[in-house]
């Protein structure tokens, strides 16, 4: 049986991106990535219906994490948002600060990510 979900993933470092991207198909999942909030955004709201998570940094070039989290809920108010950061000022894992179902500390732990990645698709 292969994972058909699909994993959005916004970062601005490509190098993260790719490593995840490439971490996250070798167990099956379906990725795609951008380096840019707004052309994430416009994806999402033209496909948010076929993206099943989105790993998302805090810190992006054109918008907060925070912001960017609140525009995600507003076109879609059960996304499933994992945000991976290098600089979470939270003790709160469950990322509930932030609307994020988790929050993951950089450097990614690859087993602790597809173990969150499931239990928050599965959730």
């Amino acid at each position: 049986m292969s994972i058909k979900e699909l994993i959005m993933i916004v970062d601005d470092e490509k190098a993260i991106c790719e490593v995840l991207s490439q971490m996250l198909e070798k167990t099956g999942y379906k990725t795609i990535t951008f380096y840019d909030f707004k052309p994430a955004e416009l994806y999402y709201k033209n496909s948010y219906d076929n993206v099943d998570i989105v790993l998302m940094d805090l810190n992006l070039v054109d918008i907060k994490g925070e912001e960017a989290i609140v525009k995600l809920t507003q076109i879609n108010p059960d996304v499933k948002v994992i945000v991976l950061s290098g600089y979470i000022t939270s003790s709160d894992p469950n990322g509930s600060i932030f609307g994020a179902k988790r929050l993951i500390q950089k450097p990614v732990n690859m087993m602790e990510l597809e173990k969150v990645v499931r239990e928050v698709l599965d959730g």
